[in-house]
């Protein structure tokens, strides 16, 4: 069960803090956690919780869609993420 417009994402290997400073260049607003939580760096304890290891909590970002938004706009989306990806991995 979970809120039909936000998705947790892991990219194992990858800094999640790297990540959310690239996306912001690139337009995007990610998270690394819940809005609850935000401003902190700590993995997220829901997902540690949950049992996931240390590198999956590092590399999880929260992505967050709206009732207006666009298939054009997700899938830009999609594409800039998976080129920040492909950047950070190395």
């Amino acid at each position: 069960y979970r809120t039909p417009h936000c998705l947790n994402v892991s990219f194992p290997g990858i800094d999640r803090q790297a990540f959310l400073m690239a996306a912001d260049i690139q337009g995007l607003a990610i998270s690394t956690g819940s809005a609850c939580a935000s401003g902190s760096s700590d993995p997220s304890p829901v997902l540690l919780a949950m049992g996931l290891d240390r590198d999956t909590t590092e590399g999880s970002v929260r992505l967050s869609l709206s009732h207006q938004s666009s298939l054009q706009e997700i899938n830009l989306a999609a594409d800039r993420i998976a080129r920040i990806y492909n950047n950070l991995r190395g």
